[in-house]
């Protein structure tokens, strides 16, 4: 008994098991997201809490990943072992008026596990009503801050 094998079948049975048929489609925005194997690193980031404060009351300053080293991506190797360098040991966050950039107070931030750290600052008596964000020095390659201080009046 002879049998016919179609090797065209065959061989396209072969190159999908062997994932060589092509990349599967991505889902739409995987390029930016980091998903399929695109840089996944968060950018550092300022936050706040709570979100409004009047002069006097304490806001808590949280800087997080504060670190401009990426290794996610494959372009630079691995990397070393454990967690990227800190930009600083202790770093410090910047109040400043979102309209008029003048600044309102500091305040140091050690850094500890995960590049983070967080730090308690008082809001000065007499500071002008209005919309704060942060700066950060030493400064950051980039910074997110996903949310607004509001300083409200007296």
């Amino acid at each position: 008994m002879v049998r016919t094998v179609s090797i065209g079948g065959v061989a396209a049975a072969v190159l999908v098991l062997a994932n060589c048929a092509g990349p599967a489609d991505s889902a739409p925005g995987a390029e930016e997201t980091g998903v399929g194997g695109e840089a996944a690193c968060a950018a550092p980031m300022a936050l706040f809490a709570p979100l409004e404060v009047a002069p006097g009351d304490t806001v808590t300053v949280t800087l997080e990943g504060m670190s401009d080293d990426c290794y996610d991506t494959g372009e630079h190797g691995a990397g070393p072992p454990g967690e990227p360098e800190p930009i600083a040991d202790v770093m410090v966050a910047t109040l400043v008026g979102v309209d008029d950039g003048a600044e309102l107070a500091s305040v140091d931030v050690s850094l500890g596990e995960g590049n983070t750290g967080h730090a308690d600052l008082v809001i000065p008596e007499g500071a002008p009503a209005g919309a704060y964000t942060a700066i950060v020095t030493p400064e950051p390659a980039v910074l997110d801050v996903p949310s607004i201080l509001t300083v409200t009046a007296d």
